[in-house]
């Protein structure tokens, strides 16, 4: 086993649960202080999804999302980084 490969891996999955976690939760309410914390803590899981991919992708390796659609994965890493507001 690559021990850089498996904890590139856990990161990211953290990364997919949070982005997964938030999207619920900002679902889930209609505080729009709250619901900007989460729309930026979720803009912060992103851009360490993107690093975290990249630093696999180097290496010759993949991520699977676990949380997170394929298709919302995909549409992360193929961003941009972003600020938070």
């Amino acid at each position: 086993i690559n021990f850089y490969e498996y904890f590139q891996k856990i990161k990211e999955t953290i990364e997919d649960l949070d982005i997964f976690d938030l999207q619920k939760a900002q679902a889930e309410t209609k505080q729009a202080d709250i619901l900007q914390a989460y729309q930026n803590q979720e803009r912060g899981s992103q851009n360490h999804l993107r690093s975290f991919n990249r630093m696999l992708q180097r290496n010759g390796w993949q991520y699977q999302p676990q949380y997170i659609s394929l298709e919302k994965f995909q549409q992360i890493i193929a961003g941009n980084n972003k600020n938070g507001r």
